[in-house]
């Protein structure tokens, strides 16, 4: 239920993001509920994991964003209609 909702209301990229995080709920819920503790080498995976999802995650937000161009815009010059000089 809660995965349709995510589709639902995510964009594609996003979703598709937050299925790679499925192996990470997984070893954490198993951690929580049945005392299963990850070893080194599933901690490693996990950290690797989330740094991926979280440098994907920024590419995608910057390119989502608008580009602002740094020059400032152009108003209406000496002459213009209202100038009182």
């Amino acid at each position: 239920m809660l995965w349709l909702y995510i589709l639902h209301s995510l964009s594609t990229g996003t979703a598709g993001l937050s299925s790679l995080a499925v192996p990470v709920v997984g070893v954490v819920s198993a951690w929580i509920q049945l005392g299963e503790r990850p070893g080194v080498l599933e901690a490693a995976g996990m950290g690797l994991i989330v740094i991926a999802l979280a440098i994907l995650t920024a590419r995608e937000l910057a390119a989502s964003q608008p580009k602002f161009s740094e020059a400032p815009a152009a108003g209406p010059g000496p002459g213009a209609v209202g100038d009182r000089r």
